[in-house]
């Protein structure tokens, strides 16, 4: 019976340990999709925006022009993550490997294995602070049958088909409004004549609102 008594108290020990490990990786659990954060470059001269939807991220540089697109996937504290365009992408296909830590709005990235120089260059001991605009929404759309915008990416011209009166602006990944125009029910055309880059654009009418990215490219 004693024998019993023992086994049953290590068992609760060990039930009490692993409890204890679930809640603390539960409560230092971050993440990173669906943010949007401000950095200044090491050479501490410009500001750049970066952006992480569900599996992308997007580094921009201060006039909205796209710098790099990357694909990412997200597990725990760490990332892998593989460059897919930009003038300052790895020519490369190989995949870098980061752990990150968010704390008061801060985001630090730590190397641990990456095999183009240039991307661990920028990413490792990077510190961003978070962008206040909200980017939690830019894929969401409440009616996808609302809005049509095409083409996507565009020269700065897009086609817009709409079943409700509204307002459109369109962002810099900053959050700062570019443009804007009144749009009315049926299909229009619009002329943004803005530079290439990745802008966040913004449908209002009374009872929808929609959020997506767009890019621009001459």
């Amino acid at each position: 019976m004693l024998h019993i008594f023992k086994n049953l108290a290590v068992m609760n020990k060990l039930l009490a340990s692993l409890l204890c490990c679930f809640l603390i990786s539960s409560i230092t659990a971050q993440q990173l999709q669906h943010t949007s954060w401000k950095t200044v470059t090491k050479g501490g001269t410009d500001t750049n925006i970066v952006i992480a939807t569900a599996d992308t991220l997007y580094l921009n540089g201060p006039t909205g022009s796209n710098l790099v697109t990357a694909l990412f996937e997200e597990n725990g504290n760490t990332i892998l993550i593989r460059d897919l365009s930009g003038p300052v992408s790895c020519v490369n296909p190989d995949t870098g490997h980061y752990s990150f830590n968010i704390s008061n709005d801060t985001l630090v990235f730590s190397l641990i294995y990456d095999s183009c120089g240039s991307r661990a260059f920028v990413l490792d001991g990077a510190v961003l602070w978070r962008n206040n605009f909200p980017t939690a929404t830019i894929e969401t759309r409440f009616n996808e049958s609302l809005l049509s915008v095409f083409p996507n990416p565009s020269n700065g011209q897009i086609t817009i088909i709409t079943e409700e009166n509204g307002i459109m602006e369109i962002r810099n990944p900053g959050g700062k409004i570019v443009c804007k125009t009144s749009i009315t029910k049926g299909r229009s055309t619009w002329d943004t004549q803005l530079s290439d880059g990745i802008y966040i654009l913004l449908y209002k009418s009374k009872t929808n609102l929609v959020r997506e990215l767009i890019t621009v490219r001459e």
